[in-house]
């Protein structure tokens, strides 16, 4: 895995212009997603410049020509880990061989389908993330706090739902 060191000048000089902002109006951000309903399930978004579809397997009325507007969801959660990990890691100068992570969310499907007070949101929201490095435990700990701190997604998971996490360094099961 290759970390260049533009990953860390940028991190770097952005935060160089986000301090001494007192306003946090001012810090805020804004994420931009149109999308669009082509057909019963299928829909189309886009953001920025890119386009891309979600729909349903087709064994639940969707023509299965994407990926589930949920596995979206779950995928985003898991991109904005691996991201604000890779930023730290440029950031701290650390040495990552490789970085995967498996994200697994649990919901209660009645309240999807059925009518009767049940709740659809996410009860549970399970990661393992995966590191291949020569850096100490210590260090990749460290990392791995700072990062679960960072993330817009992990901490807006984190407030909605039950998230646990696993981190293996070089296989080897760690305490975070």
């Amino acid at each position: 895995m290759k970390l260049e060191p533009k990953v860390k000048i940028a991190f770097e000089k952005i935060a160089e212009g986000l301090r001494g902002v007192k306003d946090s109006n001012m810090a805020l951000a804004t994420i931009k997603v149109d999308a669009r309903v082509i057909e019963n399930e299928l829909s189309e978004g886009r953001a920025r410049n890119y386009t891309y579809f979600a729909d349903e397997p087709e064994e639940r009325g969707g023509t299965g020509k994407g990926p589930t507007p949920l596995e979206y969801f779950i995928s985003g959660f898991a991109f904005c880990m691996l991201t604000i990990h890779s930023r730290i890691a440029a950031l701290l100068e650390l040495k990552i061989d490789s970085l995967e992570i498996s994200v697994r969310a649990r919901f209660d499907r009645r309240g999807l389908y059925l009518d009767g007070g049940f709740d659809p949101a996410f009860k549970e929201v399970i990661y393992e993330l995966r590191v291949n490095s020569p850096e100490p435990e210590r260090k990749i700990i460290e990392w791995t706090k700072m990062a679960e701190k960072r993330c817009p997604a992990y901490r807006t998971m984190f407030k909605a739902a039950k998230v646990s996490g696993k981190l293996l360094l070089n296989g080897k099961p760690l305490d975070i």
